[in-house]
Protein backbone atom coordinates (compact mmCIF):
# COMPACT_ATOMS: atom_id res chain seq x y z
CA UNK A 1 0.00 0.00 0.00
CA UNK A 2 1.53 3.57 -1.05
CA UNK A 3 2.12 5.96 1.36
CA UNK A 4 -0.14 9.18 1.72
CA UNK A 5 1.75 12.40 -0.07
CA UNK A 6 1.36 14.73 2.78
CA UNK A 7 0.69 13.23 6.37
CA UNK A 8 -1.14 15.20 9.15
CA UNK A 9 -0.37 13.67 13.24
CA UNK A 10 -3.61 12.35 12.98
CA UNK A 11 -2.81 9.99 10.10
CA UNK A 12 0.44 9.13 11.90
CA UNK A 13 -1.55 8.33 14.76
CA UNK A 14 -3.89 6.33 13.19
CA UNK A 15 -0.70 4.16 11.11
CA UNK A 16 0.96 3.90 14.16
CA UNK A 17 -1.14 2.42 16.32
CA UNK A 18 -4.45 1.18 14.26
CA UNK A 19 -3.04 0.45 11.30
CA UNK A 20 -5.93 -1.61 9.47
CA UNK A 21 -8.03 1.80 10.59
CA UNK A 22 -5.75 3.67 8.30
CA UNK A 23 -6.16 1.37 5.63
CA UNK A 24 -9.56 1.93 5.87
CA UNK A 25 -9.91 5.15 6.12
CA UNK A 26 -6.95 6.59 3.98
CA UNK A 27 -6.85 3.46 0.87
CA UNK A 28 -10.18 2.45 1.01
CA UNK A 29 -12.35 5.32 1.72
CA UNK A 30 -14.52 4.27 4.51
CA UNK A 31 -16.13 6.81 6.58
CA UNK A 32 -18.00 6.27 9.40
CA UNK A 33 -21.37 8.35 9.07
CA UNK A 34 -21.83 12.05 10.61
CA UNK A 35 -25.59 10.88 11.29
CA UNK A 36 -23.94 8.15 13.79
CA UNK A 37 -24.39 10.44 16.70
CA UNK A 38 -24.49 13.94 18.47
CA UNK A 39 -21.19 14.90 20.12
CA UNK A 40 -22.09 15.40 23.45
CA UNK A 41 -20.04 15.01 26.75
CA UNK A 42 -16.01 15.61 26.46
CA UNK A 43 -16.04 15.55 22.45
CA UNK A 44 -18.17 18.45 22.65
CA UNK A 45 -16.84 20.39 25.35
CA UNK A 46 -13.25 20.06 23.89
CA UNK A 47 -15.20 21.47 20.60
CA UNK A 48 -16.53 24.21 22.19
CA UNK A 49 -13.46 25.22 24.51
CA UNK A 50 -11.46 25.03 21.02
CA UNK A 51 -14.02 27.38 18.90
CA UNK A 52 -14.09 29.68 22.18
CA UNK A 53 -10.06 30.04 22.14
CA UNK A 54 -10.25 30.45 18.22
CA UNK A 55 -12.73 33.21 18.59
CA UNK A 56 -11.33 35.12 20.94
CA UNK A 57 -7.88 35.13 19.70
CA UNK A 58 -9.41 36.30 16.16
CA UNK A 59 -11.75 38.75 17.47
CA UNK A 60 -9.33 40.08 20.14
CA UNK A 61 -11.77 41.85 22.39
CA UNK A 62 -10.11 44.68 24.99
CA UNK A 63 -9.33 43.91 28.21
CA UNK A 64 -12.68 45.75 29.47
CA UNK A 65 -14.91 43.98 26.94
CA UNK A 66 -13.68 40.21 27.84
CA UNK A 67 -16.97 39.81 30.16
CA UNK A 68 -19.36 41.02 27.97
CA UNK A 69 -17.75 39.30 24.98
CA UNK A 70 -17.17 36.13 26.66
CA UNK A 71 -21.46 35.98 27.60
CA UNK A 72 -22.29 36.57 24.02
CA UNK A 73 -19.89 34.16 22.89
CA UNK A 74 -20.84 31.29 25.04
CA UNK A 75 -24.30 31.47 24.15
CA UNK A 76 -23.85 31.92 20.28
CA UNK A 77 -21.45 28.39 20.65
CA UNK A 78 -23.91 26.51 22.44
CA UNK A 79 -26.79 27.46 20.03
CA UNK A 80 -25.07 26.84 17.31
CA UNK A 81 -22.85 23.79 17.97
CA UNK A 82 -23.97 22.78 21.70
CA UNK A 83 -27.47 22.43 20.51
CA UNK A 84 -27.84 19.60 23.09
CA UNK A 85 -26.94 21.46 25.86
CA UNK A 86 -30.73 23.55 25.17
CA UNK A 87 -32.36 20.66 25.80
CA UNK A 88 -34.83 20.39 28.40
CA UNK A 89 -33.15 19.30 31.85
CA UNK A 90 -29.63 20.15 30.30
CA UNK A 91 -29.46 23.71 32.12
CA UNK A 92 -27.17 22.62 35.39
CA UNK A 93 -24.68 20.85 32.52
CA UNK A 94 -25.30 23.93 30.21
CA UNK A 95 -24.20 26.24 33.27
CA UNK A 96 -21.36 24.25 34.29
CA UNK A 97 -19.88 23.97 30.39
CA UNK A 98 -20.57 27.90 30.36
CA UNK A 99 -18.48 28.20 33.86
CA UNK A 100 -15.66 26.07 32.68
CA UNK A 101 -14.83 27.15 29.37
CA UNK A 102 -14.79 31.07 30.79
CA UNK A 103 -12.85 29.72 33.60
CA UNK A 104 -10.60 27.78 30.83
CA UNK A 105 -10.45 31.01 28.86
CA UNK A 106 -9.05 33.25 31.89
CA UNK A 107 -6.90 30.52 33.18
CA UNK A 108 -5.10 30.83 29.31
CA UNK A 109 -5.06 34.06 29.34
CA UNK A 110 -2.94 34.74 32.82
CA UNK A 111 -0.80 31.66 31.59
CA UNK A 112 -0.31 33.97 28.18
CA UNK A 113 0.43 37.07 30.19
CA UNK A 114 2.89 35.32 32.50
CA UNK A 115 4.87 33.96 29.39
CA UNK A 116 5.01 37.53 28.01
CA UNK A 117 2.93 36.23 25.07
CA UNK A 118 2.73 38.93 22.84
CA UNK A 119 1.37 37.54 19.66
CA UNK A 120 -1.91 34.59 19.22
CA UNK A 121 -2.43 33.27 16.12
CA UNK A 122 -5.50 31.15 15.93
CA UNK A 123 -5.52 28.16 13.26
CA UNK A 124 -2.20 28.35 11.53
CA UNK A 125 -2.05 25.68 8.60
CA UNK A 126 1.77 24.76 8.88
CA UNK A 127 3.46 21.84 6.13
CA UNK A 128 7.14 20.69 7.20
CA UNK A 129 9.53 18.10 5.72
CA UNK A 130 10.32 14.90 7.67
CA UNK A 131 12.17 11.60 6.74
CA UNK A 132 8.99 10.16 5.98
CA UNK A 133 7.88 12.79 3.61
CA UNK A 134 5.43 15.94 4.44
CA UNK A 135 3.53 16.79 7.54
CA UNK A 136 0.55 19.13 7.24
CA UNK A 137 -2.03 20.30 9.64
CA UNK A 138 -3.13 23.11 12.03
CA UNK A 139 -1.94 24.32 15.06
CA UNK A 140 -4.76 25.69 17.35
CA UNK A 141 -2.20 28.23 18.68
CA UNK A 142 1.04 29.73 17.34
CA UNK A 143 2.47 32.26 20.07
CA UNK A 144 5.00 34.08 20.34
CA UNK A 145 6.76 35.48 23.71
CA UNK A 146 8.39 39.18 23.77
CA UNK A 147 11.77 37.72 23.39
CA UNK A 148 10.81 36.50 20.36
CA UNK A 149 10.29 32.23 21.37
CA UNK A 150 7.69 30.83 19.35
CA UNK A 151 5.56 28.38 20.41
CA UNK A 152 2.25 26.19 19.65
CA UNK A 153 -0.66 25.08 21.77
CA UNK A 154 -2.96 22.26 20.88
CA UNK A 155 -6.48 23.36 22.63
CA UNK A 156 -7.75 20.02 24.46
Amino acid sequence: IPSLEVDSYSSLAKLCYHPHEWVLHYHAKLRGSRMAGVADGSLLYGSLAHRLFERFFTYNPRHDQVERWLQGTLDDLIEKEGAVLLEHGRGVDRQHVKTTLANALHALLEHLHTANVVQVQPEQDVARAFPGGELKGAVDLALVAENGTRAVLDAK
